[in-house]
This record gives structure tokens, sequence and C-alpha cells, in this order.
């Protein structure tokens, strides 16, 4: 869940205090809010950046919090895609095709191909800095409707590359993206 304690895309004070307090409480694995690994993937003005290295010392601050406890510590990591909640400053949304969403009633424009080869990359590198950070895992959301699930949908996908069409074609996005976050943190 979000939790509104981000400020400037970073974690605040208040946040290291939510998730520690659970910890303590006993929770065994704590799961913070979801990341974007993207700026243009901000779902809204209090989404981590989890592209951004300076999460790395903010990372690092909450794992030893938690891990004091006794919990394990992992984030989600997100690229809202054409769901976004409007606000600025942000960058247009982007998603597989030109699709509006019928949620927030954002009008994206299609990713082109490099385009999604740096989205790919950007899921890679967010988890490298939360390993850096001293997390213990990540967590890849493909759901609610956000980019890898407008990569699935053929509602959202319309392209005519190799990214849509078969069922197999539509999972190419999601499978880069889990082999990009293995090539980036290893099998640890």
């Amino acid at each position: 869940h979000q939790t509104g304690l981000v400020h400037d895309h970073l974690p605040t004070d208040d946040l290291l205090a939510y998730h520690e307090a659970r910890a303590r409480g006993g929770a065994g694995a704590i799961f913070i809010e979801a990341a974007a690994t993207d700026p243009t993937g901000l779902l809204t003005g209090h989404t981590i950046a989890g592209f951004d290295p300076r999460i790395v010392p903010v990372y690092e601050r909450l794992a030893e919090r938690v891990h004091e406890h006794g919990a394990r510590l992992f984030v989600q990591l997100l690229h809202a895609g054409r769901e976004q909640i409007s606000g600025s400053p942000k960058p247009p949304a982007v998603a597989p095709s030109a699709v509006p969403s019928l949620r927030f009633k954002s009008e994206p424009r299609a990713l082109t191909t490099q385009e999604i080869k740096n989205m790919i990359a950007g899921y890679g590198e967010a988890a490298r800095l939360a390993a850096e950070g001293g997390l213990d895992g990540v967590e890849v959301s493909m759901s609610h409707g956000y980019l890898p699930a407008q990569f699935l949908s053929p509602l959202s996908n319309r392209r005519d590359d190799g990214y849509n069409g078969t069922l197999e074609a539509r999972l190419r996005f999601s499978l880069e993206i889990l082999h990009a976050v293995r090539a980036a943190i290893g099998d640890h």
C-alpha cells in the first residue's frame, strides 16, 4: 500500500519509522511500497524513485532498522505506464500503444522499441540499487493494469512488433524484465 510518506520521491523518516514499527511488532517480511523503475513510471508525486541512486542510503537506513528486529525487507518494482494519477511535474504517460487509461483518463504515447529496452534495463537497475541498499529481495509488480499488464492485454497492446500478437509475444516484455532483474542481482 502507498503510505504517502514519501517526499521528493524518497522515503521520509516517518516511512522508516512506520516500517520499523511493523518489524518490531513481529512482521517477518515487509514490502516497501512501490518504487518506480523510470521517471515515466511514477504513479503519483509520492511514489518512490527506485531508479534514483539517492535511494541507496535510504534503503540502507531502512534495512538496518528492519533487520534489527529480524524482519526481511523487500521492495515492489513498478512502472505505472498509462495508469498515472494526474499531477505535475512528471513526464507524459507512456504505454505499449496510445490507448487511453479508462481508470485515470491519461492519454499515453506509444513506447518506441528503444524505449522498451530502456524500460527493461530500468527494472534491472532499480533491482541493483535495492540490493546495493541492503534489501533482501524485490517483487516485480505485473498487476493492477500497470505497464507489464498493459503489454499482456490485447486491449491495451496494439503494437505490430515482437511485443504483441501471440501470448508468447505479449509475455516478452515481462520475461525480459525478469531476466534483467536476475542479471542485475544474481541468484542471491
